[in-house]
């Protein structure tokens, strides 16, 4: 018997041992196996870890912070990408190589965390709009995106200008 996944058939070798095949859970996690003899239970257990699968590039999701930052060629937006396996479970261990990737901006070279988490920094252009952030997992392009609003700064006074247009009118009230 398991408390996390199941236990298939129980084959007797002729020996005094018997095998069975542990069935992993979908969820992480760690399982205690027992046994029974006779109909008693066996006083000693076993216990064998369910571990996430590899990231899943159709769960896995990228989160930027801040959301909106001024488009002036210095203004950055932390990008986080966490990968999520095929039964949704976070990896909480490095899961292969992540790119960035922007369609605005420019992003910094990807930091693995070792912890299923993979950042990088967005630069923003000096052009207004918005900038999509996607990733690929091993190569695979990721389902999920994150946007960057890209906004126009504080005028600065002394770069604004004025001008009258026509420079000459008829004074006639």
């Amino acid at each position: 018997s398991t408390d996390l996944g199941s236990v298939g058939p129980v084959t007797d070798l002729g020996d005094g041992t018997y095998t069975a095949t542990l069935i992993s859970a979908t969820t992480v996690g760690t399982a205690t196996v027992g046994f029974t003899l006779d109909g008693a239970a066996g006083a000693q257990t076993a216990q064998a870890s369910f571990v996430a699968g590899p990231g899943d590039p159709a769960r896995s999701v990228v989160e930027a912070d801040p959301t909106t930052i001024t488009a002036d060629g210095v203004s950055t937006s932390t990008l986080t990408v966490r990968l999520i396996d095929a039964n949704g479970n976070p990896l909480t261990s490095s899961g292969g190589t992540v790119v960035l990737i922007t369609d605005a901006g420019s992003v910094s070279a990807t930091t693995d965390q070792g912890d299923g988490t993979y950042t990088a920094t967005l630069l923003s252009p000096t052009t207004t709009g918005t900038a999509t952030v996607s990733f690929t997992v091993d190569g695979v392009l990721a389902e999920a995106t994150a946007a960057v609003a890209l906004v126009a700064g504080a005028a600065d006074p002394t770069l604004t200008t004025i001008e009258a247009s026509p420079g000459q009118v008829v004074a006639d009230g």
